[in-house]
Formats: C-alpha cells, structure tokens, sequence
C-alpha cells in the first residue's frame, strides 16, 4: 500500500470510532501536539512519527483526526495531508 493511502485510510476509518464516544480532549491535544512538532503537518512521511509522539494507536489517531477537521481545527490539504490551523 501506499503511504499516502495509508494516511488516507487512517482518516477515513474513524467513523465506525466515532459512533462509540470518539477521542478525549486529552487525544486531540496529544494529536495537535505532535503535529506541531512536526511543522503542523501530518503527511504520509511523517505518520508514524505523529503516531507515535502523540501516544496513539492508527485508529485512535483516525478518529482523533476525523474529530479535529469536524471541529475546525485541522484541514486537509493537497497530498492526502492535513494541517493544523492556526498552527506556529
């Protein structure tokens, strides 16, 4: 598989997750943190990285993901790729 693929499939298998309560405040800030170390960008490149920073397993991190583009905080870009709004 590809690894853009991978990060697409990552987003796109948080639905199910979601139905079950979804991420806590504490995910979507350890999420957003580890994207901001990581220049506010979570790509194919930088996945595991993310992942892993961010203490969270692919299917925490897909839901934690589908969470924060609900909420505005996060937006897809070119790639797949997402970035951290407002992001320093």
């Amino acid at each position: 598989m590809k690894p853009g693929a991978a990060l697409l499939l990552l987003a796109l298998g948080a639905g199910p997750a979601l139905a079950e309560g979804g991420p806590s405040p504490a995910q979507m800030r350890a999420l957003a943190a580890a994207m901001t170390q990581a220049g506010c960008v979570l790509d194919a490149a930088n996945q595991d990285a993310v992942l892993k920073s961010a203490g969270l397993t692919a299917a925490e991190a897909g839901m934690t993901l589908d969470a924060l583009v609900r909420a505005h905080r996060v937006a897809q870009v070119a790639g797949p790729a997402y970035r951290l709004e407002d992001c320093r």
